[in-house]
Parts: structure tokens; sequence; C-alpha cells
């Protein structure tokens, strides 16, 4: 018996994924300052924007909690305490860079 069916899944809407990304945040135990969300808004919109490219669907923002959880477990291991708070030094790196074609080997035969 052979599947005959496709099915459509619509892609997750920017705001979905932020709710993703924070709930996977908040399985390490993490939260976000202000200054760091607003950070992550911008990215995660961008993101969609730039679907074609094949980036934000919930794998992605669980990849993005871990490195952000690693980033934070970093900077509070130079601390004598950790508040588990994610700052916006810790995501100011996650900054979309807009890119024109998709990443891969550029076709030589087709200039």
């Amino acid at each position: 018996m052979g599947l005959d069916r496709t099915l459509h899944f619509e892609d997750y809407t920017a705001d979905e994924l932020l709710q993703i990304l924070e709930k996977m945040l908040d399985k390490h135990s993490l939260t976000m300052s202000e200054e760091a969300w607003l950070i992550l808004i911008e990215y995660i919109h961008c993101l969609c924007k730039n679907r074609e490219l094949g980036y934000a669907n919930a794998r992605t923002m669980k990849l993005l909690s871990q490195a952000i959880a690693d980033l934070v477990l970093l900077r509070e291991s130079k601390q004598s305490s950790a508040s588990g708070r994610v700052l916006a030094q810790d995501v100011k790196g996650f900054v979309w860079r807009n890119m024109k074609r998709k990443i891969g080997f550029k076709d030589y035969a087709s200039e």
C-alpha cells in the first residue's frame, strides 16, 4: 500500500517561532532580557521574510536556543553568580545578513 496523498503544512509564523524559541529557552531555565528579546524578534522576522533560503523552522529554533544557552553558560562561568538571564550581549551576534541567493555551490555553467 503506497501513499498517494500530499499533506501540506503551513510554515510557522514569526510569532509562532518566537513562542517555540521561548519554550526551548525555558527548558534551559533561561529568561530573556527585554533588549535580548528585541534583537531576537528582529532576527526571526528577517529569517521569515527570507524563507526561500530554507531557514525559520522549529529545528532552527532548537539550534538557536542551544547556541544561546551555550553563550549564556560561557558568560556566566566567568561571573561569581548565575542568573539564567539572556542579555543583549549574548544574542547581539545574531544579525541577519541580507543574502541574495541560497547558500551552496555556485553554478558556473549558468554564467
